[in-house]
């Protein structure tokens, strides 16, 4: 997946809250497309697993990591679509009616996400390990080789879309909260 802009480390402020929407919408685009790709990605782990089990036993074990990091990856995108980004929006709206803002700290919700986030990338590391660095054995077969190529991808994309939300996104977002809380103080007059 391609971004519009191109992620660089450590450059949340060259992007301002104006971009929030489209991280949103990248991201959640991207939440879309590996939903859509999960299945798919388990039920070859599954097939190729189940015919080459005896010749590669660490693909039971691929299998294995594939199905968890598909339920975790499930519930971890649920969070994000569900609470964290809207959380985020309404914020970020909130600006243009400061005196019709209700507080919403961000930095626990961002806290967990980041927690999930290490969680999902060891378990993709143990599956690049397991994958020997996604390079099909000598003689496999192409599902075999379209499997270790999908998760590839999906590490790639999984790493792009933590490292955009984390040095980005999750930046702006509390740079957005703070600015909200001085013109909620000022406006009251407590600032």
């Amino acid at each position: 997946m391609k971004f519009p802009y191109p992620i660089r480390a450590g450059a949340s402020t060259q992007w301002t809250r104006a971009d929030i929407p489209v991280l949103l919408a990248t991201l959640l685009a991207s939440i879309r497309q590996i939903r859509q790709d999960l299945p798919e990605i388990t039920d070859l782990a599954e097939k190729v697993a189940e015919h080459h089990l005896l010749e590669l036993p660490v693909l039971d074990e691929i299998w294995t990591m594939t199905a968890r990091l598909r339920s975790r990856l499930l519930a971890h995108m649920d969070m994000e679509e569900r609470v964290a980004y809207p959380r985020i929006e309404r914020n970020c709206n909130a600006l243009d009616h400061p005196e019709s803002y209700s507080y919403e700290n961000l930095g626990p919700c961002f806290e967990l996400l980041q927690h999930e986030h290490n969680e999902i990338a060891l378990l993709l590391s143990a599956i690049r390990h397991a994958a020997d660095g996604f390079m099909p054995p000598p003689g496999a077969c192409a599902s075999m080789r379209e499997l270790f190529r999908r998760l590839e991808a999906l590490e790639s994309t999984l790493r792009h879309n933590t490292e955009l939300e984390e040095n980005v996104l999750f930046p702006l977002a509390i740079q957005c909260e703070n600015e909200l809380n001085r013109a909620t103080r000022t406006a009251s007059g407590m600032g």
